[in-house]
């Protein structure tokens, strides 16, 4: 039998419901519409009510096109609106047992995703670990991004806006969540991709200072380095000249539909290997680059578990416009070098590394190392000099649609999450994926929410990750402790993108 469960926030009372495993409470509003007037501001209060909040049901969503990794985990069908800023709370109970909370935040390179896909439910954690759960929406693309500054400067923040959504959902935790059995000072934040990027976003940023007390940073997206305020500008005059507007008040005014063909625009005029979103070096909102801020100790000074999969990029190939992808080795060469990598040295190295191969996995491999699991370990090495760090590589490969995913991105999701029964999951992770792998991962991502440290039963002590041994995790169906993994690899990629930025670790 259904129960119904009522509790209070500061904005009101809202009702969740029992769904047969816990309580959860959905499309809860942290803050107001971010439409009209108020369209490219910083977020502000929701309108408080009267009476009780229905919230059984998820709510509308950031307004998006389709994901172009719909094929592998399945459509969102919730209803698109701008008033879409809330989050979703599972809990064991509404009590006053105060639980560790893990807050999680979606990707979709900025412009896509929503806390509501049910890859991302919370309900394992409330019913095995005896956490809270929340996820969250947060404004994408132009709207979490689009900055304004050189226009005016009340829109300063703009670039960040969807960053300052997500610290505006971190303060409603803070203040609200012992409502819902949860304990306000055991934070964890955990995202993946655009998602785990913002994790360091958030670590960097001293508008978040105390909101968290531990973070996991799943695939990151690129993080060398944030967006620069010219680049963000480019990326506005695009947007501004085929949307055919002037003003900021024109942007404010014009309608969905408008916003999202000059969206699709920007992005078809951007190489799919990179994304015209996400977060910025603004100097207000975030103060500099977070790989700098990691070497000098100066990100957040909490435990971080971080970790990316093992062939990350393997599912592009697949969703990438085929002209995009090398077909040879001088498109291989061509490709690196408009990354400005040296292109012929690189592909010579992975060539060595990986033996005759075809050029679309020698691709896969370098762009695996290239976006996600590099500036992964660059940024475990800097944040472990000062504070503890555990380090992962997701191991276990998908076996949908021939391989297409593989060890790839968003496989290790629902194995973190313990989601594995969606509807979507076979067109995920196939009909049989390994249980006692999800068992283990979301046991110890559940227990470093709990306590700063990952461990599982059955899985082998997880050592903390410094720059001497570079202890790091496998995690696969028989999971072990590997020693700087890829060694070779990893000093590459140090003098190819990281010598520059003064910020290159003795080896």
């Amino acid at each position: 039998m259904t129960r119904v469960t009522m509790t209070h926030t500061r904005d009101g009372a809202v009702q969740g419901y029992f769904t047969g495993q816990c309580l959860l409470f959905a499309g809860i509003p942290y803050a107001a519409p971010p439409s009209g007037e108020r369209r490219f501001r910083p977020p502000e209060p929701p309108e408080p009510w009267t009476g009780v909040r229905d919230t059984t049901q998820f709510g509308p969503i950031q307004p998006q096109s389709p994901s172009r990794f719909e094929r592998f985990y399945g459509t969102d069908l919730q209803r698109q609106s701008e008033d879409s800023l809330c989050l979703n709370i599972w809990t064991p109970a509404v009590d006053d047992h105060p639980r560790p909370v893990f807050v999680f935040i979606h990707g979709g390179a900025f412009v896509s995703g929503s806390g509501s896909l049910p890859m991302y439910h919370g309900a394992s954690f409330a019913t095995r670990h005896d956490l809270v759960a929340v996820t969250l929406n947060y404004r994408l693309a132009e709207g979490g991004s689009l900055y304004l500054g050189h226009l005016g400067p009340e829109f300063s923040t703009s670039g960040n806006t969807g960053l300052l959504d997500q610290i505006a959902a971190l303060r409603w935790v803070r203040d609200n969540i012992a409502a819902f059995g949860g304990d306000p000072d055991n934070v964890t934040i955990c995202g993946q991709s655009a998602g785990g990027h913002a994790v360091l976003a958030l670590m960097t940023s001293p508008h978040a200072t105390g909101l968290f007390h531990r973070a996991i940073s799943q695939s990151l997206a690129r993080l060398t380095p944030l967006r620069t305020r010219s680049e963000a500008i480019e990326t506005t005059e695009r947007f501004r000249s085929y949307a055919g507007v002037r003003t900021i008040e024109a942007l404010q005014r014009l309608d969905l539909e408008t916003l999202l063909s000059a969206r699709r625009h920007v992005m078809q005029t951007t190489p799919p290997w990179q994304t015209p979103w996400g977060t910025l070096v603004d100097h207000e909102v975030i103060l500099e680059q977070p790989l700098a801020a990691a070497a000098a100790g100066r990100l957040a000074p909490i435990p971080l578990l971080i970790g990316a999969c093992h062939d990350d990029y393997q599912p592009y190939p697949h969703v990438l416009p085929p002209d995009t992808v090398p077909k040879d080795e001088g498109a291989l060469i061509q490709h690196f070098d408009r990354l400005d990598l040296d292109g012929a040295s690189l592909v010579q190295a992975y060539r060595e590394w990986l033996g005759p191969v075809e050029p679309v996995a020698l691709f896969v491999a370098a762009m695996s190392d290239f976006t996600f699991c590099q500036p992964a370990i660059h940024v475990a090495e800097r944040h472990a000099a000062h504070h503890a760090v555990y380090a992962y590589d997701f191991r276990w490969a998908s076996p949908v649609q021939d391989g297409a995913m593989g060890a790839g991105h968003t496989v290790d999701i629902p194995f973190a999450m313990h989601t594995l029964w969606t509807p979507h999951t076979p067109y995920h992770l196939g009909d049989y994926p390994p249980v006692s792998l999800a068992d283990q991962m979301h046991e110890a991502w559940s227990t470093f929410a709990r306590t700063g440290q990952p461990s599982a039963s059955g899985l082998s002590d997880w050592p903390r990750y410094d720059a001497t041994q570079r202890l790091t995790m496998a995690l696969d169906t028989t999971s072990s402790v590997q020693r700087d993994p890829q060694t070779e690899r990893r000093l590459y990629w140090a003098e190819q993108i990281y010598r520059c930025s003064g910020l290159l670790l003795e080896s």
